[in-house]
């Protein structure tokens, strides 16, 4: 069996974007994704339809996407984190994050360059920790 190969390579990009974070949105009960027919890596629509709820971000906020490869086993796998730092959070804000983590929600992440990614499309995200000082 044949495995995929790229087929393009890579010029040295020009020092023209900007690091960071600049908004996160919240979704839930995304189920059904149609990909873009000539790029399979942009997502043209989801379904249900559904509400999205932004938080914007500065600073220290960061998403990490991990690529592990086990050549023994056959398997990839790519580990998505996103850390956040949310200050000033209202009693209603403070509530919000706190269902956040009993769920699993799919997040958009936007970042300073006007790209989404989408974390936890498949089975959605688990929150894993966290802290808060008033």
């Amino acid at each position: 069996m044949a495995c995929d190969f790229i087929t393009t390579g890579r010029a040295e990009p020009c020092k023209d974007s900007v690091g960071g974070i600049k908004a996160v949105y919240f979704v839930d009960g995304v189920t059904v994704v149609t990909y873009n027919a000539t790029d399979e890596d942009v997502i043209d629509a989801v379904t249900p339809a559904t509400s999205a709820y932004k938080y914007e971000v500065r600073g220290a906020s960061t998403y990490t996407e991990t690529v592990t490869s086990s050549r023994e086993n056959g398997t990839t796998y790519f580990e998505q984190v996103l850390e956040l730092q949310l200050p000033k959070l209202s009693k209603e804000e403070h509530k919000a994050v706190k269902l956040l983590s009993y769920g699993h929600p799919q997040i958009l992440i936007e970042d300073n360059n006007g790209n989404v990614f989408v974390a936890g499309l498949e089975h959605g995200l688990d929150v894993t920790g966290g802290t808060s000082n008033p």
